[in-house]
């Protein structure tokens, strides 16, 4: 592990909640002054759920805001025990299973049948965007004589394209799209054809000049 910075090819995960202020709104309403208290209790109980898959992935969270989950694959790898081929397939594999544990997670707290006896408002969806390339990571924030708080984190063009990839999904009515370049390195070698993926168009995103190729997994 390294304090300072370095340029490592990662893949970036951003995951989240499909009209989250739509629903902490119905939690508001139906539990009053106890609304923000159940609203934390659920989110940690869902994002805990969530986490737990990066991690047993061996993925890394970087950060979350608010309910969203900002993870990465393939750093930190001091030892270099993933390839980045191995690191996207997990990242994929990772986000298969978050989809999985949020349908779990669902049925435990929404009834369908009877909604009035469930303990959330609806059911709880998470969009994810993925991408894979280079990117700068390391310890960065405030290192000053008056303050200090460092965050490992990454920043980039990659990390950057993975946020915009997300909020794709609302226009395809997917959950799960990755670009090219994840797709590319995960259905390789041992791991082809391990994952169904479907190829949706090419889209030029905001920021980026050349058209990205995207696939719903």
């Amino acid at each position: 592990f390294k304090a300072g910075g370095q340029k490592k090819c990662i893949t970036a995960l951003f995951s989240d909640i499909q009209q989250f202020s739509t629903l902490s709104e119905k939690i508001d309403e139906l539990y009053g002054e106890e609304g923000p208290n159940k609203l934390i209790s659920i989110l940690n109980e869902y994002l805990g759920n969530m986490s737990k898959v990066i991690l047993d992935h061996n993925g890394t969270i970087d950060k979350y805001e608010g309910d969203a989950i900002i993870s990465m694959f393939g750093a930190p790898d001091p030892n270099n025990i993933y390839t980045k081929n191995q690191w996207a397939y997990y990242s994929l594999e990772s986000a298969i299973k978050m989809k999985q544990t949020e349908e779990e997670f669902n049925k435990i707290n929404y009834n369908a049948e009877e909604p009035e006896k469930s303990l959330i408002p609806t059911p709880l969806y998470t969009r994810i965007g993925l991408n894979s390339g280079d990117a700068f990571v390391g310890l960065m924030g405030s290192q000053t004589k008056e303050f200090n708080k460092l965050n490992y984190t990454m920043i980039g063009d990659t990390v950057n394209l993975a946020s915009r990839l997300e909020g794709v999904n609302k226009y395809y009515k997917s959950w799960i799209i990755c670009s090219d370049s994840t797709w590319n390195l995960a259905n390789f070698g041992e791991n082809k054809d391990k994952i169904l993926a479907r190829k949706l168009d090419k889209v030029r995103v905001f920021g980026k000049a050349l058209p990205i190729q995207l696939y719903n997994i």
